[in-house]
């Protein structure tokens, strides 16, 4: 940006303000805003200033000065009022501030200016503050200053009133250079934590009436944080304004690169850090640090609530700690000393979480890991309550080669294995994506008809470790895809396409498909779908060809569906899939229907 010196005068080694935007907030002037008046003040007063080379000061558009004005008995005549840079004269020698002022009458008035606006006022007294968060950048905010009153008549519209001042600077500053032993951190340094033995941040309280006059510190710390996400090259200078004082004592300081960081290093210190003045400072640079950070962070939460903290297991089942919610979103494992990451690299750790009305966990590969830096870890969902989408399931099924043969219509359930252990299911096939549960019905004769009913079980949705909590009193929401398939008997008709309904169970024992399959079951609010043909249209396919064939595991043409219901903790929830019948004149032959289940979801409803 355009830039030029400005209206200083100080000693060789003063340090003057550099340009900026004042970020402080700002406080409302007592002057009413009904004249614009001008000040021009002369760029030759400027003896020192600081550039990039440290040796000149920086002026952007947008800088402002807080100005006062007191008549010659000492009354007010406005205060605090905001004069911001307008222009620069055509040769360049004057920067031009133009404010809005009550219209003063002609007479003799002395005024006072500081830099930049204060954060707070008290009539002159000024209040301005110092971060113990700062960038490291020369920022002109920190560089506070205050003009030498000046004697002069009323400012008014028109020709700009040119303003002779000298700027008294207020601050200490730390000139920090970065030796070459930096390239141990990547080439650059990206933080620097520093403790002093005495306050060198705050608010400071200036009378600007008297730039001499003792300043008055509140809200003080004796820490500087200095961060940089662009970070400090070897040979650059971190800048750091600290309040003026005697410090005496140790001084520590931590380094951070841009993955390691700094073992402490502490020196003592006896030095005057006077108004106006920099301390040149060549970093001495401290061994690393042996510690090894693991950030770790949770991606999406799929539970329907909070987890209030979540524990930590490696993969020998080692308890790494337990870290609270926070709204950082950032969870730091550290290590400090000897780490062996080799029996931790590419291995799978483990998230417990625990919410109000659940615990449950999820895993996440730890990858390449290094030691001694900070590393950050693939964030990681909170997992639902319950989810299958079968992808890991093998090949399985009760009836043999998926075959309805009469020899097997009374089939006993079965407690599922591999992914799928702790379900259980009954006149099932399931393929990798998807399961398939069935339904027939059997006519030998007029007088003997039966139905055998398939289902599946999936595992407690609460175990008293994991799950539900036993203490839970929640709505859970369910949403599952399905399909179906019907298949009419040379003289039986099924008069409705199949239904899959939705229910719970707390019976722990594997459920006999016969002859009912209700066995042990709670209904709630099945997933009852239309019973008619034409009200599912294209959705729900009714076609033979789809028998055994087709998209993801079997074929089917999915279709969503969703229910919410109270259940206790420990149930399990069941699928089950229905039919009726026309017998023809015949009253002999078999029927059958199946449901397609994939992608089952459950979570707390919120």
């Amino acid at each position: 940006m355009k830039i030029l010196q400005i209206f200083a005068l100080v000693c060789a080694m003063c340090i003057l303000g550099v340009s900026c935007h004042n970020e402080a907030e700002t406080t409302t002037s007592s002057a009413v805003e009904n004249v614009e008046v001008c000040i021009s003040l002369p760029v030759d007063a400027t003896r020192t200033a600081i550039d990039d080379d440290g040796k000149r000061t920086r002026w952007a558009e947008g800088d402002e000065l807080a100005v006062w004005a007191n008549d010659s008995v000492g009354n007010s005549i406005f205060s605090n009022a905001t004069f911001m840079l307008r222009y620069f004269s055509t040769e360049w020698d004057k920067a031009y501030f133009v404010g809005n002022i009550a219209e003063m009458p002609e007479g003799d008035y002395t005024y006072y200016m500081s830099y930049p606006r204060p954060l707070s006022i008290d009539g002159t007294m000024a209040t301005f503050r110092v971060a113990a968060d700062q960038s490291g950048l020369y920022d002109g905010k920190y560089d506070i200053m205050v003009a030498d009153p000046t004697l002069y008549g009323s400012l008014t519209t028109g020709e700009a009133i040119e303003l002779n001042t000298v700027m008294r600077h207020q601050m200490h500053a730390l000139k920090i250079t970065v030796p070459e032993k930096a390239s141990n951190f990547d080439n650059k340094v990206y933080a620097l934590d520093i403790t002093f033995p005495t306050a060198v941040v705050g608010d400071i309280t200036i009378d600007v009436t008297n730039p001499d006059a003792k300043p008055v510190y509140t809200n003080t710390s004796n820490t500087i944080s200095v961060k940089s996400t662009e970070g400090f090259a070897v040979g650059s200078d971190i800048w750091v304004f600290v309040l003026p004082g005697t410090v005496s004592g140790d001084v520590s300081y931590e380094i951070k690169g841009s993955v390691q960081r700094s073992e402490v290093a502490t020196y003592p210190l006896e030095r005057e850090f006077e108004r106006g003045h920099v301390t040149p400072i060549r970093m001495a640079m401290p061994p690393f640090k042996k510690i090894t950070i693991f950030n770790f962070s949770i991606g999406e939460n799929y539970l329907g609530e909070d987890f209030n903290f979540f524990t930590l297991y490696d993969n020998n089942g080692t308890n790494m700690g337990t870290f609270n919610r926070n709204a950082e979103n950032l969870y730091k494992f550290e290590y400090e000393g000897e780490f062996d990451v080799a029996p931790y690299n590419n291995k799978e750790w483990t998230l417990v979480f625990d919410s109000e009305n659940a615990v449950v966990e999820n895993k996440v590969n730890m990858g390449t890991l290094k030691p001694y830096i900070e590393q950050d870890i693939a964030p990681v969902d909170v997992p639902y309550l319950l989810f299958e989408d079968f992808n890991d399931a093998s090949d399985s099924e009760s009836y043999g080669n998926n075959s309805y043969s009469s020899s097997e219509r009374e089939q006993p359930g079965v407690a599922l294995s591999g992914s799928l252990a702790g379900w259980n299911a009954a006149r099932y096939w399931i393929k990798p994506g998807a399961a398939r549960v069935n339904a027939r019905f059997q006519a030998v004769s007029a007088a003997f008809t039966s139905y055998h009913y398939g289902r599946l079980d999936t595992p407690p949705l609460g175990n008293g470790t994991r799950g539900l909590k036993s203490t839970a009193n929640v709505d859970i929401a369910v949403s599952f895809d399905a399909a179906y398939y019907v298949l009419d008997g040379s003289s039986i008709t099924v008069n409705s396409t199949a239904l899959c309904m939705t229910a719970h169970t707390n019976h722990s024992n594997p459920i006999d498909g016969i002859p009912t399959g209700v066995e042990g079951m709670d209904w709630f609010t099945p997933v009852n779908y239309d019973t008619t043909l034409e009200d599912f249209g294209q959705v729900l396919i009714r076609a033979e060809s789809m028998k055994g064939v087709g998209a993801e595991a079997f074929g089917e043409v999915y279709t969503p569906y969703s229910a919410e219901v109270k259940v206790p903790y420990n149930a399990r929830l069941c699928f089950y899939p229905t039919m009726s019948v026309t017998t023809g004149a015949l009253s002999i032959g078999n029927c059958e229907t199946s449901v397609y289940i994939d992608n089952i979801k459950v979570s707390i409803a919120k």
